[in-house]
């Protein structure tokens, strides 16, 4: 049972969604905190960018590094099963999140 892939999948779907939300509700905040920005129209570009890319290494961070280390180490159809399913449990979360937003 130990490093099972649908396990390690599941974690990692749980994990990036579980992290999406957490900027979701940071950015959501962001006005509140620093107002509308009719002075300085580079800032907001600014800061969405660098949270973006930032976002982007986490998210590939979570994603991509156990089943990287597994590739390198011979573990070829082990990582791109991992991925599969990953992604795989993302689409299933994201159809959860859209019917409960529509039937909201």
């Amino acid at each position: 049972m130990k490093n099972n892939p649908k396990l390690i999948a599941l974690a990692q779907a749980v994990g990036l969604t579980a992290y999406i939300m957490l900027v979701a509700l940071f950015m959501k905040s962001l006005q509140n905190w620093f107002g509308p920005q009719k002075d300085d129209p580079i800032l907001a570009p600014m800061i969405f960018l660098l949270m973006f890319i930032i976002s982007a290494l986490v998210s590939s961070s979570i994603m991509l590094a156990y089943p990287v280390i597994l590739f390198f180490k011979g573990k070829r159809k082990t990582a791109i099963k991992i991925v599969l399913m990953s992604t795989g449990w993302l689409a299933v979360f994201l159809i959860a999140i859209m019917l409960i937003a529509i039937n909201k």
